[in-house]
């Protein structure tokens, strides 16, 4: 019990950096800000910002984040929707460690604990908001992994959440792609010696 206390105050903790701090401690976090605003703002006739940039969408990674952030914009003033991205990925990793240790038949609220470095971590600092919300989705597919992906809903949702991660970061997708490739070993070595 005291340890849900702790992780629970040390994720609340997390959040007070995001919303107390009169500038989010970011290195690239009005560079996010403003790029979004342009995409949430390009066809806007009472800017002019059409004049000044236009939008090549393409299919590649590292680009969630910006399309995030540019929705949230429709809904809420700039640095609110910047600030709900932050939360939006500190939760995302430490949801992620909880996930992953439960997956593995572990205690989650300890695993909670090992999250906040990783979700403050250097590239959260940063501002590399795309790679971390791939590592934290990559790790939620490890822990679906972790189960096997069996009937056809969860591999529909494993294949959505593999999709999910491309399109954050290329590096936090083949970094599941490789923990998932060993998983598959590992288990066809257990079915292995089982059968022995």
């Amino acid at each position: 019990m005291r340890e849900t206390r702790w992780a629970w105050g040390l994720f609340a903790a997390s959040l007070l950096l995001v919303w107390a701090a009169p500038l989010p401690p970011i290195q690239d976090y009005w560079n996010h800000v403003a790029s979004a605003y342009i995409v949430a703002h390009l066809r806007d006739p009472a800017l002019t910002l059409a004049r000044h940039y236009w939008i090549e969408f393409h299919l590649v990674p590292n680009i969630a984040t910006e399309l995030l952030l540019a929705g949230l914009m429709y809904v809420m003033p700039p640095d609110a929707a910047g600030r709900t991205l932050l939360s939006v990925l500190v939760g995302a990793m430490w949801l992620a460690f909880v996930a992953l240790t439960r997956a593995m038949g572990k205690d989650g609220r300890l695993s909670v604990l090992w999250a906040g470095p990783f979700a403050l971590s250097v590239f959260f600092a940063f501002g590399f908001f795309n790679f971390s919300l791939g590592l934290a989705l990559g790790l939620l597919l490890v822990a679906l992994g972790q189960k096997g992906f069996g009937p056809w809903p969860r591999l529909a949702g494993a294949a959505a959440l593999a999709t999910a991660v491309y399109f954050c970061h290329l590096a936090a997708f083949a970094f599941a792609a490789v923990i998932l490739g060993v998983q598959g070993l590992v288990a066809r070595d257990r079915r292995r010696i089982g059968a022995l």
